[in-house]
């Protein structure tokens, strides 16, 4: 009696793990997905795990393992690790006609494109002498914009100087245009003192007319960072800037174009005409999101074969010298002004002065 219990037990474990085998991975699913299409570096972002079983056949145990980019890192790194790739594995256990969702956080660390193109789902046998494996396809993607930076003392210089850009024009000033009222600097022309405000205050205050609203911005970004010794926070730092300022401009509704010495897909220079259009923020984002090699970056005289009439300059760039700034003066050309936003480390403070361009530095720390 025993020996036929015995034998009856041995016959189901050896239909099973046969049945197992054939049909474990019949109707399931393991499917990747991005909870938005992107995020900005520094922020986080949500990546959902859907696990489903179709059939009455219930998997017992399944592990499905994915791997991405460096540069998202999970805020749970239990079956988590990282090397050359971040690695991910769970563990799921499914009844029949049973489907789970796990939603997981991951933190945006690193600027970048990043996608998950297969899933590997295993299984074991029921006493785990065996194990059993297949791949999905995915297709969860994320885009991974520049950091949002702050701006506020380009957009300060952008506005000082189209202050006196309109000084010069001897422009009579239309009170609908009036827009804020700020401390007073050395560039601001006595005209625009509003008295009543500065004794309201104690200090002096002007009041701002000229609107960004009316003006065309050029953006040039120079990523170009050759040499043995990178510095690729610099590099950064500029692509943050370049990003947030044109975001900030086409929200207060000016007209903004900008060229990077980056090819596009035709390999030219990357440049887009200055507009009001949100579609050339989005092109301009995921550009900069995409990776390139040290060979792909154009010269940074190609940017300045770009340039637009009646469009105001705005280069960023880390490198600064005589040469450069000449360059740049030359550029700009002698009956008009630019801006030049220069990052550095605190220990080559940039000493660049120019009757033809304002300059903005910007102390960037290393890491």
């Amino acid at each position: 009696m025993i020996l036929i219990l015995l034998i009856s037990v041995s016959l189901c474990m050896v239909a099973w793990r046969i049945g197992y085998y054939y049909l474990w991975d019949r109707e399931l699913y393991a499917m990747l997905s991005f909870g938005q299409p992107y995020a900005y570096a520094g922020e986080s972002a949500e990546l959902k795990e859907v696990v489903e079983n179709r059939k009455k056949l219930p998997v017992y145990l399944m592990e499905i393992g994915f791997q991405m980019k460096k540069g998202l890192l999970f805020q749970d790194m239990e079956n988590a690790s990282v090397s050359d790739h971040v690695y991910k594995r769970d563990i799921f256990s499914l009844l029949g006609n049973q489907r789970i969702t796990r939603k997981l956080q991951v933190q945006c660390l690193k600027r970048g494109y990043y996608r998950v193109d297969e899933v590997t789902i295993a299984s074991f046998s029921l006493l785990h002498t065996k194990r059993y494996g297949t791949q999905q396809k995915a297709a969860a993607e994320l885009y991974v914009y520049a950091k949002r930076t702050d701006v506020s003392s380009i957009l300060k210089a952008m506005e000082n100087l189209l202050g006196e850009k309109e000084s010069r024009r001897k422009y009579l000033e239309d009170p609908l245009l009036f827009a804020s009222i700020r401390e007073y600097t050395l560039q601001d022309p006595m005209k625009t003192i509003n008295w009543k405000a500065s004794a309201r205050t104690g200090e002096l205050m002007v009041n701002t007319y000229a609107s960004l609203e009316n003006e065309r911005m050029m953006l040039y970004l120079d990523v170009e960072d050759r040499g043995i010794l990178k510095k690729e926070h610099l590099t950064e730092e500029c692509i943050s800037v370049a990003a947030t300022l044109f975001q900030k401009l086409l929200a207060k509704g000016t007209e903004v174009g900008i060229c990077v010495n980056l090819p596009n897909e035709e390999g030219k220079i990357f440049c887009c005409k200055p507009s009001r259009t949100k579609a050339s923020q989005t092109m301009l984002e995921r550009r900069l999101a995409r990776e390139w090699e040290e060979k792909d970056v154009l010269a940074f005289d190609k940017l300045l074969e770009c340039p637009f009439q009646n469009a105001i300059p705005v280069i960023i760039s880390r490198h600064f010298s005589e040469q450069r700034k000449q360059q740049l003066e030359s550029f700009v050309g002698p009956k008009a002004k630019g801006i030049w936003v220069i990052p550095y480390e605190r220990k080559e403070c940039p000493q660049v002065t120019s009757d033809r361009l304002s300059i903005v530095t910007r102390e960037v720390d290393f890491g």
